[in-house]
């Protein structure tokens, strides 16, 4: 479990540094500043060098155009967190329940600022969250509904 854990652990870190390496070639898209940067202009600041881009709007970018490193770091925290509520729903399973319904609903949030997206990255993202959510929503109960119906 631990050797999962570390593993996963890895590829987030990895995918998210590539993930920001492509992200930063909104650098030299001026055309995309007013699409592509979401946390930056959410003072309402007006964008006039490269200097004013935030760097989570790298990763905006990223998800948008080049979506590969970030669907990597979306699989891969979902599985983190999965490992950690396995974790914890050996100790106390009413907890394990409930955290894994936070994270559902979580994922569910998340596909909110995926749904008018007119990119594909965005559409790739929205599908992935939704299966993500819905496996940590449903997937608990499902196991059981099975184990219920096979006696």
């Amino acid at each position: 479990m631990i050797v999962q854990l570390a593993l996963a652990s890895v590829l987030f870190i990895f995918a998210t540094i590539c993930a920001w390496y492509e992200g930063s070639e909104i650098f030299y898209k001026t055309f995309e500043w007013n699409r592509s940067t979401f946390f930056s202009n959410l003072n309402g600041n007006v964008i006039r060098s490269k200097d004013d881009i935030h760097v989570l709007d790298h990763f905006v970018y990223a998800a948008k155009f080049k979506p590969i490193f970030p669907l990597l770091m979306t699989f891969s925290l979902a599985y983190i967190l999965f490992l950690v509520t396995f974790l914890i729903n050996r100790n106390s399973l009413k907890l394990g329940k409930i955290i894994r319904g936070i994270l559902g609903l979580f994922y569910f949030a998340v596909c909110i600022l995926f749904l008018n997206s007119s990119t594909i990255g965005g559409k790739i993202l929205l599908t992935s969250c939704l299966i993500i959510g819905t496996i940590f929503l449903i997937g608990p109960r499902l196991k059981s509904f099975i184990k219920f119906h096979q006696r």
